[in-house]
């Protein structure tokens, strides 16, 4: 007789993002959980969950309650005080809460104390690790679950420079700025084109955005400019970024998918130090990462025209992502054995 499926709930669920690097983790989220036996039987965003009765009722009959944390936990954000009360609301229920794929960062003595609510914390980096420990918790670290994505194909050849957006607005403007002033650069955004999962509304705001950036560009926000080049999905994106000689990034997800793809990149310093710890974990070069004040054609072209891994590089980004999907196969086997 096969075993019973399990019942769990999806909190931090970014399915309807419009952004490739948060819609991939969900894919492969849903994956790994039903591959060890689990049935989400529900799922939300986060923010709100208390106003949710189905979900509220969905919790206290789960087996266990996972917590995608991404970007969120960090600098006392509202969304991280949140999670902290879902997680407490499911202990007091006798439901186990797993906090995964978490940057923990810059929080508050009294959020890190909260932390203790979980069954499990599996962070991305080493970083989140160590500001944790240094607050008594115990984590486990578990690349970012982008890792997890089969490697497309790789390309023929590789030709010109892709660079992206960023989540932050002024950064995003710098670097589609540097797009149209690097020969052979072309302006790839993380986000996603297809928004049939969002509501009407916002549908056709994200449509006219998008003729906006199409049309008027460049004196279109970059923000609308970035939903005109924006691909359908991240299978599409990934597939594309193996054309490329090297990829500048101010995004944590495309830094991700260039390692999957194996495309060299740069790196804009972010508000937390999630880019640096990928780096170091990685074993990739510090240099990798710039600062504001390098976003200049002459930097930036000079920079692209080395960042070409080096032997030591290449060796150690294939046995960072090999370990990063075997992180994962256990992370999941963990919580399926705990939730039984």
């Amino acid at each position: 007789m096969s075993a019973a499926r399990i019942p769990v709930v999806v909190l931090g669920d970014t399915a309807r993002a419009i952004h490739h690097g948060c819609r991939q983790v969900m894919e492969n989220l849903a994956r790994g959980l039903t591959a060890i036996g689990c049935d989400i039987t529900a799922r939300h965003p986060g923010p709100g969950w208390r106003n949710d009765p189905t979900l509220v009722a969905a919790m206290k009959q789960a087996r266990a309650i996972i917590i995608n944390g991404e970007g969120t936990i960090h600098h006392d954000r509202p969304g991280g005080a949140e999670y902290m009360a879902a997680a407490e609301f499911a202990r007091d229920h006798g439901v186990p809460v797993f906090l995964i794929n978490c940057t923990w960062a810059a929080n508050s003595p009294e959020l890190s104390r909260r932390a203790a609510v979980f069954r499990r914390i599996y962070v991305r980096e080493s970083f989140s690790q160590q500001e944790l420990a240094a607050a008594g918790i115990v984590s486990t670290v578990v690349p970012d679950l982008t890792l997890a994505t089969p490697a497309p194909p790789p390309a023929t050849t590789r030709r010109g420079w892709w660079i992206t957006d960023s989540a932050q607005t002024a950064t995003t403007e710098r670097l589609y700025r540097l797009t149209r002033q690097i020969p052979n650069a072309a302006f790839a955004p993380i986000l996603a084109s297809d928004w049939h999962a969002t509501s009407p509304g916002r549908r056709a705001k994200r449509h006219f955005q998008r003729w906006l950036g199409r049309h008027f560009s460049p004196l279109a926000p970059a923000r609308y400019v970035a939903l005109a080049h924006a691909l359908p999905d991240a299978a599409t994106y990934l597939r594309a970024m193996t054309g490329v000689r090297a990829v500048l990034t101010g995004r944590f997800h495309a830094a991700c998918f260039a390692l999957v793809t194996g495309t060299p990149f740069l790196a804009v310093r972010a508000n937390t130090t999630k880019l640096e710890a990928l780096l170091q974990d990685a074993g990739l070069r510090s240099d990798r990462l710039l600062a504001e004040s390098e976003l200049t054609p002459s930097t930036v072209g000079a920079r692209l025209d080395t960042v070409a891994w080096d032997t030591a590089e290449a060796a150690h980004l294939a046995a960072y992502v090999a370990r990063a999907q075997t992180a994962i196969a256990a992370m999941f086997a963990h919580i399926a054995q705990e939730a039984r």
